[in-house]
């Protein structure tokens, strides 16, 4: 489990052997005294006392834990629906109180419930969860009251959903009923994340309830309540005498106008002739509107959700997905929550959805809800956007709607509000598939194109310098470079037989399908090279440099194209063909894309491994300090050194996570350890401000003296882009009392009035210079002019690559303090440093 402010991990639960495993390997080597424990348990599968049993069993192997347990009719783990399954949460809060309290709502009202809740919560209670057992239908009246009550604490939960045993609640002391089971968790610096998918479109005007009872609508304008639907479903499917059902008001639910407009899925009892609400009371005097469930709209709501999500800091996620929802929308709801696979999501579905939306708590009926929280301002979830991309699974959603409107769409004189959905869908449609700036359709029009015609050729542009253009000169000023270039390539071609599409912000594309000769594309992919390999844009006086990437007769395009924009990148080539003579390149980018998996799965999965390699006190002879050096496990427990992924994960971003988490490990694991450790800091993370400022709530977060034990190597063979920001930043974290060296002293930069500057602590000597540096008179003649400048400085030295003892002999003669190197150890895990040569 990762060293962070909260964690979480999850585990399907098989048996209690299994169990014991789990916790041994995840959760006991996590505990730590300023923690706290939250499981959340929900099964879909277990009988009420087996359910107790398990979470009896979780007790007594984590004593300190909060448990909170729930029936469901399916649960989700990491992103993938199990209808058949128990999943436990475990989830680790630094600094937080977890209080997990049963509060019985029988014979109460909303207000004494909710007074009984205020009465649970300090002021640093940030958070609740809170699930409801026994068709509650005062959820939202219990969430108002409770804002009522000067208690605004965000909220996630609803309504249990029953398994093949019934509806329960429990934790290791029984079974609750009639019971709100409260999480309430306390820290001042939590913060949390809401976010819903409904789905809804809607349609026509607003409308009243006028008057309702516990769980049904009796009267709509005060006309009788099934009625007012039965006339406005008829004018709706244009029919004349079709009666009411369950299915077809499930596909037309309401909107209710109010904060956050969450949606709410009502349905016709036809023995008692009237229509009912599932898991929400709805007063006389709601307004509301007539809706339609609408994948389109759906997966619109996600990107809104995606793109909030990726910039707002978040630890853990959860979702809690209605029933109903998933009822509506299947395929839609087992999307959405793909989208969310990397972030290691899981959760329960329920009944009734709370969510915070508008800065209140509100229950949904039928929504995706989605509840993340945060203890640190430097943790983002990593999220699918090619999920995002792919919409073909919503095909069968979008055929089970469009039933009810099909008939309509066959008849010119549709009836008023039938338009406005035909219209509203055409609209939802070509937004989610054009790109208007571009004026091009988008790469989710391809895939929907790619199913039909199989396309099995591409030709990706893009424009050099792309990047260097955009920040140069401004988006609107790329945007029309890029528009232009795009119409000039489509003029060129004059071909209706190729299909074009916008990529991204940096390339567009054509394709074509085995229908179309592979010599054709061939010679119109050249074309377009040699006519359009420059375009000049008189108007804003910019020539684009056009680079292209073809692949002929393969499947997977995308994957394959990306793999020849790599190429080409390395190559330095302008026109690039995928085929059998540049195979080899290709399979280095494989290896490349390999290599980027495992370091994806590492940052996601915890296996980042701090190793650490001794250095000798030569004056002692003991070993007294510690460099950590970064390696990398993947999921069969081989270990990366730094030379097989460093390049790749710069290249590809994912350095700074990398960094950050290295930095995280290595600190708590020293933070009350007698000997120094040194830590690596590159020109990435100095100039990166997240970077920074991790480090400085890292730093203030480290016991009394801590800090003195530690000594951060800057990277001298690294370019530093800005050497007064390294010079500021230095000085600012060595007032937290750590120590500065420089680590490559002779192989980078080299420049004594840098060294002044930076006035180092310690001088790691470049491993160039100790390799046999006992056999070159030269080599000796350096080291002795560097212990000099040292010397005069007030800097210690480290002679670093010693591997032998003729070295290590011409080491001690020039008077350096300290040793590194396999003389005396190869760097080690962290549970073996007791075991290095003296």
């Amino acid at each position: 489990m990762r060293n962070s402010n909260i964690a979480s991990i999850a585990l399907l639960y098989q048996n209690r052997t299994e169990l014991e495993q789990f916790i041994q390997e995840y959760c006991l080597p996590a505990r730590r005294e300023d923690s706290s424990w939250l499981v959340m348990i929900h099964t879909s599968c277990h009988t009420p006392e087996g359910a107790v049993a398990i979470a009896k069993h979780v007790s007594e192997l984590l004593p300190d834990a909060k448990i909170l347990g729930t029936s469901a009719s399916a649960v989700i783990y990491h992103g993938s629906i199990y209808e058949d399954g128990c999943l436990l949460i475990f989830t680790r809060l630094l600094h937080t109180q977890v209080k997990v309290q049963p509060l019985s709502f029988a014979d109460k009202t909303p207000g004494a419930l909710a007074e009984e809740t205020a009465a649970l919560l300090t002021p640093d209670s940030k958070a609740m969860f809170a699930f409801f057992t026994d068709q509650y239908m005062q959820m939202q009246p219990y969430l108002d009251c409770l804002e009522e009550t000067g208690a605004d604490i965000p909220a996630a939960g609803g309504m249990i959903t029953n398994n093949l045993y019934g509806t329960f609640a429990f934790d290791e002391n029984g079974i609750y009923h009639n019971t709100a089971l409260l999480a309430i968790l306390n820290n001042k610096q939590l913060r949390t994340w809401s976010g819903a998918v409904t789905g809804l479109e809607t349609f026509g005007g607003t409308h009243r309830i006028t008057k309702s009872d516990h769980d049904y609508i009796a009267e709509i304008e005060q006309q009788p309540a099934v009625q007012w639907f039965q006339k406005m479903l008829r004018e709706l499917r244009h029919a004349k005498e079709d009666g009411l059902s369950e299915d077809l008001l499930l596909h037309f639910p309401l909107r209710l106008q109010k904060p956050g407009n969450p949606g709410q899925f009502i349905h016709y009892c036809e023995p008692r002739d009237r229509i009912e609400t599932y898991s929400n009371w709805l007063p006389p005097g709601t307004e509301f509107q007539m809706a339609y469930l609408s994948p389109m709209t759906a997966a619109a709501e996600l990107q809104k959700q995606c793109s909030e999500l990726e910039t707002t800091p978040c630890e853990v996620i959860f979702a809690y997905p209605g029933t109903l929802h998933r009822t509506a929308m299947q395929n839609c709801t087992e999307w959405e929550l793909r989208v969310f696979r990397s972030c290691r999501i899981c959760g329960a579905f329920l009944y009734g959805e709370i969510s915070r939306a508008a800065q209140h708590n509100q229950v949904y009926v039928g929504a995706n809800t989605l509840f993340g929280l945060s203890a640190s301002n430097h943790a983002y979830l990593p999220i699918d956007w090619t999920a995002l991309e792919d919409l073909q699974t919503l095909d069968a959603d979008w055929h089970n709607i469009n039933q009810y409107l099909e008939h309509m769409r066959q008849k010119a004189d549709l009836p008023s509000i039938a338009k406005q959905i035909q219209l509203q869908e055409a609209l939802l449609q070509s937004n989610m598939f054009f790109d208007k700036e571009m004026e091009l359709d988008n790469l989710v029009k391809f895939k929907f194109d790619d199913r039909k015609q199989r396309f099995d050729k591409i030709c990706m542009i893009s424009i050099e310098k792309g990047i260097l253009i955009s920040g140069r000169r401004g988006t609107k000023v790329w945007n029309q470079l890029m528009r232009e270039n795009i119409q000039q390539m489509i003029r060129t071609l004059h071909d209706t037989e190729l299909s074009f599409y916008f990529n991204d912000t940096w390339s567009f594309f054509f394709a074509a399908g085995p229908d179309y000769p592979d010599d054709k594309f061939l010679a119109q992919a050249e074309l377009a090279f040699h006519e359009c390999g420059y375009y000049f844009c008189k108007e804003l006086n910019i020539t684009a440099v056009n680079i292209f990437h073809v692949v002929i007769g393969e499947t997977n395009l995308l994957e394959k194209v990306q793999l020849c924009m790599s190429a080409v990148a390395d190559h330095n080539a302008r026109f690039f063909l995928y085929n059998k003579d540049n195979a080899e390149t290709m399979k280095q980018m494989d290896e490349k894309l390999r290599m980027t998996n495992i370091i994806s799965d590492a940052i996601l999965y915890d296996r980042i491994v701090p190793y650490f390699q001794p250095i000798r006190d030569n004056r002692t002879q003991e070993i007294t300090k510690y460099e950590a050096l970064m390696r990398l496990s993947d999921k069969d427990h081989n270990i990366y050194a730094p030379g097989q992924f460093l390049e790749i994960a710069k290249d590809y971003h994912l350095y700074l996570q990398l960094s950050q988490l290295m930095i995280q490990k290595v600190l708590e694991l020293f933070r009350d350890r007698k000997e120094t450790v040194f830590l690596n800091l590159s020109a990435y993370d100095i100039s990166s401000s997240v970077s920074r400022s991790l480090l400085y709530d890292l730093l203030s977060d480290l016991p009394p003296g801590a800090c003195e034990r530690i000594t951060f190597e800057i990277l001298e063979s690294e370019k530093i882009r800005d050497f007064n920001e390294m010079v500021d930043f230095l000085n600012e974290i060595r007032k937290f009392g750590v120590k500065i060296a420089i680590d490559d002293f002779g192989a980078g930069f080299s420049n004594f009035t840098a060294i002044l500057q930076i006035n180092p602590d310690f001088i790691k000597i470049d491993g160039d210079l100790i390799i046999n540096c006992d056999k070159d008179p030269m080599k000796q003649l350096c080291l002795q002019a560097i212990s000099d400048i040292a010397k005069g400085i007030n800097a210690e030295l480290i002679a670093e690559h010693v591997e032998n003892s003729g070295e290590q002999q011409t080491v001690e003669s020039t008077n350096i303090q300290y040793t590194q190197g396999y003389y005396f150890s190869k760097p080690l895990p962290y549970q073996n440093l007791e075991q290095k040569k003296d």
